[in-house]
């Protein structure tokens, strides 16, 4: 059994001649010694044509040249069409934004209710330490301890009221008929106002970090400053 091979020769001058263009048109700068040459190198005649100039083509030369971009731009267009919908992957990332914000609000809430627990705890024990009935006589003690010191305590009539004034200021005019100090509060006599100026009134006495309490007389509103315990 035998096999054959054919092996490829170079052509000759005559044969490739017979393959050979009449004339080779460059269609870019080159200037005639360049041409000379390659026709010389070539033995085919190399010619000067008119340089490609992208700005001046017409469209027609743009609507018949070969769109080499169309396969890529095929695969590109048939990849998107059969990509799954982004909005699953974006509801899932609100839910689990939304999980993560709900899981840090309520581990802030709970850490919070243990530190207020030990303030708590912290203050029945000084209370106990200091011989006082509950944590809101720590107070009394101490503004019994300053005044022995011949000085004010902050449930004395003047520092009181330099803390409820601000909160006092804010009524509407006229409101404030008369105020009365003793054992540590100020009682303060209103005309008779509306709801909303009375919530007002407790969120800002609560904000100085003092108490009110208040109840409607015959002729308009009773109401007691005092230190929060």
């Amino acid at each position: 059994m035998t096999s054959s091979s054919t092996r490829l020769r170079p052509l000759s001058i005559e044969e490739a001649a017979a393959f050979a263009p009449e004339q080779v048109v460059a269609q870019r700068p080159a200037d005639p010694p360049l041409l000379a040459a390659w026709t010389r190198a070539s033995g085919v005649p190399f010619v000067a044509g008119t340089p490609w100039q992208w700005a001046s083509a017409p469209a027609s030369a743009f609507a018949a040249a070969v769109d080499v971009l169309a396969p890529a731009r095929m695969t590109r267009t048939a990849s998107t069409r059969h990509d799954a919908s982004p909005l699953p992957v974006a509801a899932a990332l609100v839910a689990l934004a939304a999980a993560v914000h709900l899981a840090a609000t309520a581990g802030t809430w709970a850490w919070r209710k243990v530190e207020l627990a030990r303030a708590e705890r912290a203050l029945e024990a000084i209370a106990t330490e200091l011989g006082a009935a509950s944590p809101a006589d720590i107070a009394r003690i101490h503004a019994d301890a300053r005044h022995r010191a011949g000085r004010g305590a902050p449930s004395d009539a003047m520092p009181l009221f330099a803390r409820a004034a601000p909160a006092l200021a804010a009524l509407p005019a006229g409101a404030l008929r008369t105020a009365t100090f003793g054992q540590g509060t100020w009682t303060i006599d209103l005309a008779k106002v509306d709801d909303a100026a009375l919530a007002g009134l407790r969120d800002r006495v609560e904000n100085a970090g003092l108490f009110v309490v208040h109840a409607p007389t015959a002729s308009g509103v009773r109401a007691r400053i005092g230190i929060a315990p």
